[in-house]
């Protein structure tokens, strides 16, 4: 399978409820070899690689997958300057999938500063940036 396939077919899984143990578990090795978990060094290039990301951090929240390798990966997308119609999706999943300031406090402080942008809430408004910035709140420390 190449990344484009592995992506479709672990979201397919997922929406068709097929526990993790016999659709991610599988399909995982497929997924890190071939999919674009982490977003191209390069400026960003072609729709394609975001994709599969979404699909991906999709599957990982739809089975409440908690992989930190490829949740990890898949977080760099976020620190792209993604139009909010694709941000806030994939912050909204990669949060189901375990993603908040404890995992990874960088991603976290660009999400509560994108949350708290007019840009962001005039695109999806303020109930949406609303729940992303407490998704991704800042934890407290004692």
């Amino acid at each position: 399978l190449d990344g484009w396939a592995a992506s479709h077919a672990a979201l397919a899984l997922a929406d068709l409820g097929v526990a993790p143990g016999h659709s991610y578990d599988l399909l995982r090795p497929a997924l890190v070899a071939r999919c674009a978990l982490r977003p191209p060094a390069a400026s960003f290039s072609g729709t394609w690689r975001l994709a599969e990301a979404e699909r991906i951090a999709s599957t990982l929240a739809r089975l409440d997958c908690h992989d930190a390798e490829v949740r990890g990966g898949l977080a760099q997308w976020l620190l792209r300057p993604l139009p909010a119609s694709r941000l806030v999706p994939l912050a909204r999943d990669l949060a189901s999938a375990g993603l908040d300031d404890a995992s990874d406090p960088k991603v976290a402080r660009h999400l509560r500063a994108r949350a708290r942008s007019a840009e962001l809430t005039s695109a999806v408004g303020a109930e949406e940036a609303a729940t992303l910035l407490a998704c991704y709140a800042q934890n407290d420390v004692d």
